[in-house]
């Protein structure tokens, strides 16, 4: 370690192409610094020491992103009631989004028309400018009034390290009533 600690390892030479190969015991850290040195005890096939010691640096890699993204929270929010009819339909992620799984299939927008019946309401999907882990649903219209809505985002979402979602997330909001009923 770059701390001067030395690591357990087994260290081992190729005869064939003469290159030395470190195993280490353990598995490195993650995000720490490495110092690797090769002594002034090394020396070549007849015997010749190495002049001086070589040594090299690095850092080890970032413990990797294994966290499912989660919903934190949705505009309108589950139940909502009396949502203007021109909203576009907001998502907030516990991460940012790989954009490649958030389209019109994985994020959608329902009209409830009777019973359990949907009908899909046409729109774009696109992210905030400034944050990919809010997503926006803006339909191509605007939505009939006093109306209930099934919004859903499918499962197979995934975060920008390839998690994908634990499951499909769904909510529902009405729209408000504009003309007297």
């Amino acid at each position: 370690a770059a701390d001067g600690t030395e690591l357990d390892r087994t260290v081992s030479l190729d005869e064939d192409t003469k290159i030395a190969n470190i195993k280490l015991d353990s598995n490195l850290e993650y995000l720490k610094d490495y110092k690797v040195t090769v002594s002034q005890q090394v020396s070549d096939i007849v015997g010749n020491a190495m002049v001086n010691e070589y040594y090299w640096t690095f850092t080890s890699e970032e413990e990797p992103d294994i966290v499912p993204p989660k919903i934190l929270s949705t505009y309108p929010a589950d139940r909502d009631f009396g949502i203007p009819v021109n909203s576009i339909i907001i998502v907030r992620f516990s991460e940012k989004m790989d954009p490649s799984t958030i389209n019109v299939d994985t994020f959608t927008v329902a009209e409830v028309v009777g019973g359990d019946s949907l009908r899909r309401i046409d729109g774009i999907v696109f992210p905030s400018p400034d944050d990919s882990s809010v997503w926006k649903f803006k339909p191509r219209s605007m939505l009939n009034e006093y109306t209930s809505y099934t919004a859903n985002i499918i499962g197979r979402a995934r975060d920008v390290a390839g998690n994908k979602m634990d499951s499909d997330y769904v909510w529902s909001f009405r729209t408000e009533q504009i003309t007297p009923g």
